[in-house]
């Protein structure tokens, strides 16, 4: 197989990745699938929710409940695109990313891992869900500053 990742492997890393953070988001060796696919913009939940399902078939992820985790191969998957990422061209991959060599068989002939839209948009998921989600907490922190100007301009009312 070649050394350079397909942009289905590109786009199986990027959601074994979103796993994997909110794994250490949470703490824990688990993440909630319903959250994660919450937690994307409504417009890109279907590819996500059919890619991690597609993960789940094949092995790369497995799914307890409502609960995702990382199997061995999602881990040597994501060993392999590193160090693809750093690797020569024509340069064979070393021998302990052997396990993903059969993941990415599968993931190369999956129809539910052709990203929707061009890869550099995939791979930018995971920051544009970080900065969502960081607007979102700086947005209650100013509707709670706006709610407590309010309250003590109806104290000072009342008082008057």
């Amino acid at each position: 197989m070649p050394s350079h990742p397909s942009v289905r492997e590109a786009f199986a890393g990027v959601l074994v990745e979103m796993v994997l953070a909110r794994c250490a988001e949470a703490k824990a060796n688990q993440a909630s699938r319903e959250a994660l696919i919450e937690s994307v913009p409504s417009n890109e939940r279907a590819y996500v929710r059919r890619g991690i399902t597609a993960l789940v078939d094949h092995g790369a992820l497995v799914e307890n409940g409502d609960e995702l985790a990382l199997t061995r191969e999602g881990k040597a998957l994501l060993a392999y695109l590193e160090w693809a990422e750093t690797s020569h061209p024509g340069e064979e991959p070393p021998d302990p990313h052997a396990p993903a060599a059969p993941l990415r068989g599968l993931i190369g002939n999956d129809a539910r891992l052709v990203p929707p839209k061009a890869i550099e948009n995939i791979r930018s998921l995971p920051a544009r869900l970080e900065a969502y989600r960081e607007t979102q907490r700086t947005g209650m922190s100013r509707w709670a500053v706006l709610l407590m100007l309010g309250a003590v301009a109806a104290a000072a009312y009342a008082l008057l």
